[in-house]
């Protein structure tokens, strides 16, 4: 079952350089799509397909000295992209049961939580 997520992680761009070497990782990094880096904020915006490998993705930034944020936002959709109905209740209560996650809840339209990155 492929699911996907929106994903904010912090980042930082002290220089264009940075931004640039953000975007070549983004791009290199299966799964992820619809990539938004705003230097201005230090954030960048991203859809990330599962299953997949985000701690992967977070790694490679971090060796180039652009992974600023301990924990990330994320957003996942309970329609996935199968069309199939997620049970939210039961998507919150798994995401809350891991160490890694904060604050997992659902408004009606997707469960969103706090990660570390």
């Amino acid at each position: 079952m492929a699911a996907s997520a929106s994903v904010t992680l912090p980042l930082t761009l002290k220089t264009a350089a940075a931004a640039s070497d953000a975007r070549a990782i983004f791009g290199r990094t299966p799964g992820t799509s619809a990539v938004a880096i705003d230097s201005a904020t230090g954030k960048a915006t991203f859809g990330f397909e599962f299953p997949g490998n985000i701690d992967r993705l977070v790694e490679r930034l971090s060796k180039k000295g652009l992974a600023a944020g301990s924990t990330a936002a994320i957003e996942v959709p309970v329609r996935n992209l199968s069309g199939r109905i997620v049970d939210a209740a039961h998507l919150v209560a798994h995401i809350n049961a891991s160490p890694a996650v904060t604050n997992a809840s659902y408004d009606g339209h997707t469960v969103s939580a706090t990660i570390v990155a």
